[in-house]
C-alpha cells in the first residue's frame, strides 16, 4: 500500500521524488498556463541575465537559469522591450516555455 511505502522514508529525503508533480494540479483547468492562479513547479526560483542591444536600447536575449541549474538562451524577437521589470514579471512564464525541467532535482 501507499502508507508502506512513504513510512519507508528516512524523515530527510522523500521516498517519492515524483511524487510532487502528481500532487498538485495548477488551477484554474480552463485556463491557459500563462492565466493560472497558482503553479506547481519551481520557475518562480529560476534567475535571467537579460541582454542588452546597444544599438536598439532594447533587451533582446534572456539567458534563463532553470529550476535545476541549467541555463537557456532565449530570443525574445517581437517582444524585445526597454522594460526589466516587464521582463522580471514574464520570467517564470519564458522558464515554464523553455526550461527542459520545471523543477529542482
Amino acid at each position: 500500500s501507499s502508507t508502506n511505502f512513504l513510512l519507508k522514508g528516512d524523515g530527510k529525503t522523500s521516498p517519492c521524488p515524483a511524487c510532487q508533480r502528481v500532487s498538485c494540479i495548477s488551477l484554474p483547468l480552463w485556463t491557459d498556463m500563462e492565466h493560472k492562479w497558482w503553479y506547481c513547479d519551481d520557475c518562480s526560483s529560476a534567475s535571467a541575465f537579460p541582454r542588452l542591444d546597444e544599438e536598439t536600447g532594447y533587451y533582446d536575449m534572456l539567458t534563463i537559469t532553470c529550476p535545476d541549474n541549467t541555463q537557456v538562451s532565449v530570443e525574445l524577437g517581437d517582444s524585445a522591450t526597454d522594460d526589466k521589470e516587464w521582463l522580471e514579471n514574464k520570467l517564470a512564464g519564458y522558464c515554464r516555455m523553455n526550461c527542459a525541467s520545471l523543477y529542482r532535482h
